[in-house]
């Protein structure tokens, strides 16, 4: 794959990975990357959800460094609003903005095709319930 296509492919994978983080669960930056199919790339990660436009509705703040705190992201006021919309979903955070990873972590997911998952098999368990996102990004 061509580099920019690459990138396009990863920043693509992490987004929809992104999305399906559940309400009042979290995930670490490197566990997103290993789900878009990337496993050595958490700080990308975290630039590719720095770079979303203020009014996105993909849940950002879901996700977390790996101490299972909030990142600052530069000098504006991200840290707060991140503590803040953690806080309305229920999740736990000190003012320091540190949670209790261990109990908040997003761990009902996994992918459902074959050795080489596609973003498009990317599948999530909670509750009982399953769904199938349907994207055509291959994941490398």
């Amino acid at each position: 794959m061509a580099p920019k296509a690459e990138a396009v492919a990863f920043r693509e994978a992490v987004l929809h990975v992104v999305a399906v983080i559940p309400e009042g669960r979290v995930a670490t930056y490197g566990q997103v990357a290993a789900l878009a199919g990337w496993p050595r790339r958490p700080r990308q990660v975290g630039q590719i959800l720095k770079g979303l436009p203020e009014d996105t509705d993909l849940p950002w703040h879901r996700v977390v460094n790996a101490q299972g705190k909030v990142s600052p992201r530069g000098f504006g006021p991200e840290v707060e609003i991140q503590v803040a919309r953690l806080r309305s979903e229920g999740v736990e955070v000190l003012d320091s903005g540190v949670l209790d990873l261990e109990r908040m972590q997003w761990r009902e997911n996994t992918y459902c095709h074959g050795d080489k998952p596609t973003v498009a098999q990317l599948c999530h368990t909670e509750g009982g319930t399953s769904s199938l996102l349907t994207f055509s990004t291959e994941i490398p």
